[in-house]
């Protein structure tokens, strides 16, 4: 049986819209670079970002400093659709967690073109909600699980959304503790505790710059199902 992660975050579909964006709208101006911590600037409301390589994460910050994660975007993906629509918050920030290659697309031309190929709509509209359901996700597990529960979803959200299979297994790219704290609303002592206890039991391992998930059922079976208060 399929994950509950799984059903909201359809890989295959999601990896097409990917496609289509890189296809349509990855060569329309020049690719800009960034080292991994920069910050990308975004003309919010007058552009969108394209990723053509690498990963980001985009943050969000409380009026007295505090941050918070709200997810990762890798090629493919677009940020700043939302804010073409809606006015733009200020307390964000895309922060590169590697090497990034980025293309901006003028927002008058994104609308142009989706507007001249009505089948882009619906991979617009996915790309929207697919950030809704990540966000949605993050305060559900946040608010009713356990400490171990929080970081067992945290790790099958991650696997379900970017995760690569290999030989039965679930791999996917090593956040920073502190990073993974943030996305599941832990302290990152928790983090790193939790990890090892999960490392412990055999259901995960950590090679190079990526964790490997040996078994999606028994972190979910342990840790997910009757966690909820």
């Amino acid at each position: 049986m399929r994950s509950i992660y799984n059903q909201k975050f359809n890989r295959e579909e999601y990896d097409i819209t990917r496609k289509t964006f890189l296809e349509v709208f990855g060569s329309v101006s020049e690719i800009q670079y960034y080292k991994r911590g920069a910050i990308v600037n975004i003309a919010f409301g007058d552009e969108i970002m394209l990723i053509t390589g690498g990963r980001v994460k985009v943050m969000t910050y409380s009026e007295n400093g505090n941050s918070r994660l709200l997810y990762m975007l890798s090629s493919g993906d677009l940020f700043g659709e939302i804010d073409s629509y809606v006015e733009h918050s200020p307390d964000i920030d895309v922060i590169c967690l590697t090497d990034t290659q980025v293309v901006m697309i003028p927002t008058q031309l994104f609308k142009a073109t989706i507007a001249a190929q009505h089948e882009l709509y619906n991979h617009l509209i996915l790309s929207i909600i697919r950030k809704y359901q990540i966000i949605r996700s993050q305060l559900s597990d946040t608010v009713f699980r356990d400490s171990r529960g929080k970081i067992a979803a945290l790790l099958l959200r991650l696997c379900s959304q970017e995760g690569v299979k290999r030989n039965n297994f679930c791999e996917f790219y090593h956040l920073k503790h502190h990073e993974m704290a943030s996305l599941a609303g832990c302290s990152r002592v928790t983090v790193t505790r939790v990890l090892h206890e999960f490392m412990d039991q055999g259901i995960l391992g950590i090679e190079k710059n990526k964790i490997v998930i040996f078994s999606e059922t028994l972190l979910r079976q342990q840790f997910i199902q009757g966690t909820r208060t």
